[in-house]
């Protein structure tokens, strides 16, 4: 992180300001396991503000890391046949999490199997990608951003111009449609942005731009 998400300055340093743990969630072939990882605040020596230097798997307000919200919310968009209830499976079968780490009352599905692991009775829901697909498609200064980057890196990529293809029954209003093709075009110019910088877009550029 070179630059401070609040004022935009570019200190030769920022200062440490605190950590905390945070539980994420993570898809293990059908399986939701749980990981604990640290974040750690920041302080900006110009402006004296704090910010949240999120990790490379993490995202703000979200349990599941980065890797499954923005594979499965791709897959939703860019694929013609999932519908948000197969987007969420495992081949055809439903996601399951690990109630040793749920936290839930447990049920043994697999014991007339011979499989004594145990899992939770929830399953990964299809409104869960849904909001996922609503807070990425809201990234609208981030997607701004990142053409403005490339424009500047090259002015023949048109990447800003693509339109995401769309089934029409994957939106019943307008407003819907426009969130679907910016997820999609969100998703597209990370691959460009990359090729360019090497890096993603996550987390560093959309922290300066404050997840919006």
């Amino acid at each position: 992180m070179e630059r401070c998400p609040t004022c935009g300055r570019r200190p030769a340093a920022f200062k440490y300001h605190a950590s905390r743990k945070r539980t994420f969630r993570v898809i293990v072939d059908r399986m939701v396991q749980t990981v604990v990882s640290a974040l750690t605040r920041w302080k900006c020596p110009a402006c004296r503000k704090t910010f949240t230097l999120y990790l490379d798997f993490a995202l703000p307000h979200k349990r599941y890391v980065r890797q499954d919200v923005c594979r499965l919310s791709e897959r939703y968009v860019t694929e013609d046949e999932p519908s948000y209830r197969k987007a969420v499976q495992v081949n055809g079968t439903a996601v399951y999490y690990d109630a040793g780490a749920g936290g839930r009352q447990a049920v043994d599905n697999r014991a007339t199997a011979g499989d004594s692991q145990a899992i939770d009775d929830r399953t990964l829901w299809p409104s869960t990608l849904h909001r996922w697909i609503g807070w990425v498609g809201g990234l609208r200064r981030t997607l701004r951003e990142a053409f403005r980057l490339i424009r500047a890196r090259s002015a023949t990529c048109d990447v800003h111009r693509d339109l995401v293809p769309l089934a029409p029954w994957k939106y019943r209003s307008e407003r819907r449609k426009a969130v679907l093709q910016a997820c999609g075009r969100l998703f597209r110019t990370d691959e460009a942005y990359r090729n360019f910088f090497q890096t993603s877009i996550f987390p560093d550029l959309a922290t300066v731009c404050g997840w919006s």
